[in-house]
């Protein structure tokens, strides 16, 4: 329902945004019909990155919706460099834009984008999914509100290139967001640390175990932004491995949101032991 109410107002605000003449409503119209897609996109990758492991995927499907995310994000910023050129040029070409659309299509926007905030606000902090859809929703409104001031100056001062001012800044504000999701992407399919993982923590973690004696190749790694995975070698003040070891250094990293450990035993000399 959310996204073909989004869709709906993105059409009806670019056949407006035509109609006034308006980089800035064409563009905030461009933002809107992106995050449709782009929610229609994370929902069908959501539903694909629940698929069990499989013997072409060992590790399952989870990267689907990192994939969604790079996809979504780096079509977004390409989007954003085509409005922000077309704004560039009429600020040289000023155009005569009609302000009373501009007042209609940012209070609508405002009503839309901003209800939708406040449906989700309260919801927002316990799932990061909400927490993104919080974000865009409330770009959109402040990108409505952004067409309100630029409506209101064409319509009392008749400075007409304020048009191409406010498209300039929504284009260099969905630039910056979009290329933040496509780097954070990157760092994933790239196996990156996972951001804010604090490697000397968990390695502290690990020696508090009574029988690890050193700790080294730590590899930490994301399967999507909410599952981690890490490797270690650890080398133990014996030769024998106790039952249910590996259980225990398993909960010692759990705290760190690391879902898969494998670890590599190692005796007091350094030598490896049978896998635990």
């Amino acid at each position: 329902m959310g996204i073909a109410l989004n869709l709906g107002f993105s059409l009806i605000e670019a056949v407006i945004g035509f109609l006034a003449n308006s980089v800035a409503i064409l563009s905030d119209a461009v933002h809107d019909f992106m995050d449709s897609g782009s929610l229609l996109l994370s929902l069908v990758a959501a539903w694909v990155s629940q698929k069990p492991p499989d013997e072409k995927r060992s590790f399952g499907y989870r990267r689907a919706s990192i994939l969604a995310a790079l996809l979504n994000s780096s079509i977004l910023m390409a989007t954003a460099v085509f409005v922000g050129y077309h704004a560039v040029r009429r600020v040289f070409q000023p155009a005569e834009v009609r302000s009373v659309y501009m007042l209609v299509v940012a209070g609508l926007s405002i009503v839309v984008n901003g209800a939708a905030v406040l449906r989700i606000g309260h919801d927002r902090h316990h799932d990061l999914n909400l927490q993104s859809a919080f974000m865009h929703l409330l770009e959109d409104a402040l990108g409505g509100l952004g067409l309100l001031v630029g409506g209101l100056v064409i319509h009392f001062t008749g400075w007409h290139v304020i048009d191409s001012v406010i498209a300039l800044i929504l284009s260099a504000l969905i630039f910056r967001g979009a290329l933040r999701i496509v780097l954070k992407s990157i760092n994933v399919f790239m196996e990156g640390t996972p951001e804010g993982m604090d490697i000397a923590a968990l390695e502290q973690a690990l020696l508090s175990h009574p029988l690890v004696q050193e700790v080294h190749h730590i590899h930490v790694w994301m399967l999507d932004t909410t599952h981690y995975s890490m490797s270690a070698h650890v080398r133990l003040r014996d030769r024998t491995l106790p039952p249910g070891l590996y259980d225990e250094l398993a909960e010692l990293v759990r705290p760190f949101r690391v879902h898969h450990l494998t670890v590599q035993a190692e005796g007091p000399e350094g030598i490896c032991l049978p896998c635990c």
